[in-house]
């Protein structure tokens, strides 16, 4: 069955308000939450009806649907420069001002160190229980399944009361360790698919390169943006300047081999500078602020439903089951050492937050709509079945159980009552 354009579009977004309208009468879950838990379980009902009852081609149905959407193209080539660009608005400068040294070696260093760490260790995973995966392809697991997603995250704490810098730190670091990622996943697939062999120096590399190139991009589109935004107050020319900043340097990084994510988080997060509000009117802001904060909700909403959509394109096998599970643990163990080697590094500075942040810091590393995608970009290799299986199980586990449980966590560290900048 073949849907049109606007077909997509008007199936996704009544699933997203009958599936939100659904979790908030019944679940009273976080929305991206209920969402992705009632979409999983309608996708497992609409496979389990497709077996006993093939007859009504429900099935098959639901797996054109999702052929057609595209979910990897979708969220790396449209949804990401909205989310990125939304969430670096959302960030508050003034609480990260103190600590950006820590969300960027968080963001950089955490990142390169969990790759490493889940790839070596689910490399002997996998050869523990006869599965094969080379040391490279392995590589490749841990780079997609290193970025963080903030948005069940920050939608399960959004009621507790964190401090400035905490919430600041945690949604900065989610950020750019998206952009990260990517760039790391993209050079050693790039490698792997290549030379058949991993460079992982050349691929840090291209961290620092393209990093630094894409924060130079952001930054200087933004300040341009800004400056046009200060000569004139229309509120509706004003936004429609920052949806064009977003989209603009998300499409300008792909023709310059530079990363989008990060390019267009740092235009968001100068965009919500001082600064910059005060090149817009009170009318102006309000406007801005309250189509980027719906954009965010939206986008993510649809994000959570397409990942629960999503469990079609598995290719189950009983195999998988444990092995998934000692990637969860190996995951949550790499990122504790992740986090924790940046903090100890920068203990000694002015801009340390303390040691007391690693706890949070680990147990907030949800994986989300990211990883999926990314896993679904793996080339058809013998490989990509057990990754994606690993990278979907990995996900259910932190969406459902770390941010499910993340307010109970906080309350119980005492983190609601810690005072700002505490050593």
């Amino acid at each position: 069955m073949h849907f049109s354009a606007l077909d997509l579009i008007a199936v996704v977004l009544f699933l997203v308000a009958l599936f939100g309208w659904v979790n908030l009468r019944a679940l009273h879950l976080p929305v991206p939450v209920g969402l992705l838990a009632i979409s999983t379980v309608a996708a497992l009902v609409i496979v389990a009806a497709d077996k006993l009852l093939p007859s009504l081609g429900l099935g098959g149905l639901l797996g054109a649907l999702m052929a057609q959407i595209n979910f990897s193209h979708a969220v790396l080539n449209f949804l990401l420069s909205f989310l990125m660009f939304a969430a670096g608005m959302s960030i508050d400068v003034g609480a990260l001002r103190g600590i950006a040294w820590t969300a960027g070696a968080l963001a950089t260093i955490g990142t390169v160190i969990s790759t490493l760490l889940v790839g070596t260790a689910f490399y002997f995973v996998a050869g523990q229980f006869g599965l094969h995966l080379s040391f490279a392809w392995a590589l490749v697991f841990g780079a997609l399944i290193s970025p963080t997603d903030p948005a069940a995250m920050l939608a399960a704490v959004k009621y507790v009361p964190l401090p400035r810098d905490v919430r600041a730190l945690l949604q900065a670091e989610s950020v750019f360790n998206d952009g990260v990622g990517i760039v790391l996943f993209t050079a050693l697939v790039a490698s792997v698919s290549g030379a058949g062999e991993v460079d992982f120096a050349r691929a840090a590399g291209d961290v620092v390169v393209k990093g630094a190139g894409s924060v130079l991009l952001g930054g200087a589109a933004a300040f341009i943006a800004i400056r046009a935004m200060q000569k004139i107050d229309d509120y509706g020319v004003e936004t429609a300047l920052t949806i064009a900043l977003a989209t603009g340097v998300y499409a300008l990084t792909e023709h310059l081999g530079l990363s989008g994510p990060i390019a267009t988080a740092t235009a968001g997060l100068l965009v919500g500078t001082e600064r910059a509000k005060q090149a817009m009117s009170a009318v102006t802001q309000r406007y801005v602020r309250g189509f980027w904060n719906l954009i965010d909700e939206i986008v993510n909403a649809v994000l959570f439903l397409l990942v629960g959509l999503e469990v079609v394109a598995l290719e189950f096998d009983w195999r998988f089951v444990l092995p998934a599970v000692c990637a969860a643990v190996v995951v949550l163990l790499a990122r504790l050492v992740s986090v924790s080697v940046p903090t100890v590094m920068l203990a000694g500075s002015r801009k340390s937050i303390g040691y007391w942040i690693i706890p949070v810091l680990t147990w907030s590393g949800a994986r989300g709509a990211l990883s999926i995608a990314l896993a679904l970009m793996l080339p058809a290799t013998p490989e990509r079945a057990l990754i994606l299986s690993c990278t979907y199980a990995i996900v259910l586990f932190a969406i459902f159980g770390q941010s499910l449980t993340m307010p109970a966590f906080l309350r119980r560290l005492g983190i609601a009552e810690v005072p700002s900048q505490r050593a």
